[in-house]
């Protein structure tokens, strides 16, 4: 089970040429985490009024962090895919990485094992 859902591009995301900024992809993604690592990789620009999804899957869990692939497609053809990032998210504690709370240690696994059927 994917976690995805839609949006549109608004004229803010866009420059002169109406193409989205590189740095409004990573607005695109809400984090609940803190972001300890970031591989992105663009390979086609999204436009204004541009209705998009985007797609995250759950790669690895650990004590102390989780690893995703976040991924946004054109909502009207899912093969075209605009962007793509891996990212590794941590907890914090009195700025320490600390472990992921069990509710959502449990949340990630669910979405593992979803996956996996």
């Amino acid at each position: 089970m994917n976690n995805d859902y839609y949006l549109r591009v608004y004229y803010e995301d866009t420059d002169t040429g109406g193409v989205v900024y590189h740095s409004i992809y990573l607005n695109y993604f809400e984090f609940h985490f803190v972001v300890k690592n970031i591989d992105a990789k663009f390979t086609k620009p999204a436009k204004l009024g541009d209705e998009l999804k985007v797609e995250t899957l759950v790669c690895d869990i650990k004590k102390a962090s989780v690893k995703l692939i976040q991924r946004i497609y054109f909502k009207e053809d899912s093969r075209l895919q605009l962007f793509e990032m891996a990212i590794e998210l941590v907890c914090l504690h009195d700025n320490k990485i600390s472990k992921i709370p069990f509710i959502f240690k449990n949340l990630f696994e669910k979405f593992i094992q979803n996956e996996k059927n």
